[in-house]
């Protein structure tokens, strides 16, 4: 067991820290609840019976972590909204109490939200350029056109390519729950080690 947990850890290692440090504030909380992670992993190891849902029961362990991160802080003293490990200063952000900050951390619309930017940069630059204008920068399909130098069918067109090759990076690296209305309700990455996310 001890070297399957090794190879976990060497496989999952940069993966699931970068998965906490969406979700948690403080740089040094990252590396504690990584450790704890991997404790866990450790003791419970031998409970998964199916090697293909691996990287699911770590994706499930991690999130428990993180929750019981945020229900151990227990004090109701405000963080601002949007800290992380990226943004430690969490200047000009909105404050929230560090309860409101454990469902925010959770948010999979919030958390898939950050992978976009990233994948949107690895989509060909015909695609790419039309849903920058027309998704990020609320251009009108007309004024995308006349700036593309295509017509508005043709924008449109790319538009819709984009989405499609941008929804097919998100199923790849993450199975998606819909809820009734068709809008994210939860989700489970694939392969903690997937990099599409990266920017």
């Amino acid at each position: 067991m001890e070297q399957e947990t090794v190879r976990v850890r060497n496989e999952f290692h940069q993966g699931l820290r970068a998965f906490i440090a969406r979700r948690v504030s403080s740089p040094a909380d990252v590396e504690d609840i990584l450790q704890d992670v991997f404790l866990r992993i450790h003791k419970n190891i031998a409970t998964v019976k199916r090697p293909g849902r691996l990287a699911a029961w770590i994706f499930q362990v991690t999130r428990n972590v993180i929750a019981d991160h945020y229900r151990a802080i227990g004090k109701r003293k405000e963080i601002p909204l949007g800290l992380s490990a990226e943004n430690p200063t969490g200047v000009n952000e909105t404050r929230i109490s560090v309860a409101e900050a454990g469902s925010v951390s959770k948010s999979p619309q919030r958390e898939l939200s950050a992978c976009l930017r990233p994948m949107i940069k690895r989509l060909p630059e015909h695609y790419r350029e039309a849903v920058i204008l027309v998704e990020l920068e609320g251009m009108t399909g007309n004024a995308a056109a006349e700036r593309l130098g295509l017509s508005v069918s043709g924008v449109k067109s790319r538009v819709q390519r984009g989405r499609t090759k941008l929804k097919e990076m998100l199923t790849v690296c993450c199975h998606i729950e819909l809820d009734p209305r068709r809008g994210i309700a939860d989700y489970e990455p694939r392969d903690l080690t997937c990099r599409l996310c990266d920017p």
